[in-house]
C-alpha cells in the first residue's frame, strides 16, 4: 500500500478548525447585503411616492389664472355697468331744478338726458324771444346745471299763432351723496 506523496500532503495537512465559522460570516454578510438592498429600494420608492404626492398638492394648491373674458362676457359687464351708472341716478335734482325754472311763455315738447355723457338737452316752444332768454338765463343760475347754451331756435307758425322752436343744452352736475348735485 503505498502512499502518493499527492495523497499524503492532503492529509498531513492541518485541518482548518474554524470553516464553519467563516461559512457563517459569509451567509451573514450576503444576506444582511440583500436585506440592505431592498430596504434601500423600498426608501427610494418611498420618496418617489412622496414627491409625487408633494407635486400634485402643489399643482391642486395653485390657483389657475383666471379665463380671459370673451367679448360677450365683456359687452355683458359693459351693459350691467352702465345700468348700475343708470341706477345710480339721481332724478330728484334735476326735475326740481327744471319745476323751479318753469316758465308760463314756455312749453317743453321734449326731454333727452344722456347720464353716461353727462348732458341734458330739452326741445320745446316759447311764444317770444324774450321769453326763451329768461328760462335760458334761469337755467343757467341753477346750480344742478352748467354750460346751459342755446342750440338752435327756429320760428314757427302754429295755426295762426308764431312760436319759437328751441333746443338747449347743458351739462349736468355730478350727483353726490343723498342726490345733491356737487360742484366741478
Amino acid at each position: 500500500m503505498a502512499l502518493n506523496m499527492d495523497e499524503l500532503s492532503r492529509y498531513l495537512k492541518p485541518v482548518p478548525r474554524y470553516t464553519w465559522v467563516w461559512w457563517l460570516l459569509s451567509t451573514l454578510l450576503i444576506a444582511g447585503s440583500i436585506w440592505g438592498a431592498k430596504e434601500a429600494h423600498r426608501l427610494h420608492e418611498l420618496s418617489l411616492e412622496q414627491q409625487e404626492q408633494l407635486a400634485a398638492l402643489q399643482r391642486s394648491r395653485r390657483v389657475p389664472p383666471p379665463p380671459k373674458p370673451t367679448r360677450a362676457a365683456l359687452e355683458a359687464e359693459r351693459r350691467w355697468a352702465a345700468l348700475r351708472q343708470e341706477r345710480s341716478f339721481s332724478w330728484y335734482p334735476l326735475f326740481a331744478a327744471l319745476e323751479k325754472t318753469s316758465h308760463p311763455d314756455i312749453a317743453l315738447l321734449e326731454f333727452v338726458p344722456d347720464k353716461s355723457a353727462g348732458t341734458l338737452t330739452l326741445r320745446g316752444n316759447a311764444r317770444t324771444i324774450e321769453a326763451l332768454t329768461e328760462y335760458l338765463s334761469e337755467l343757467a343760475k341753477e346750480p344742478s346745471f352748467r354750460d346751459v347754451h342755446l342750440a338752435q331756435q327756429k320760428k314757427l307758425q302754429q295755426g295762426a299763432l308764431f312760436v319759437i322752436a328751441f333746443e338747449i343744452r347743458m351739462q349736468l352736475r355730478g350727483n353726490g351723496p343723498n342726490g345733491h348735485p356737487t360742484q366741478r
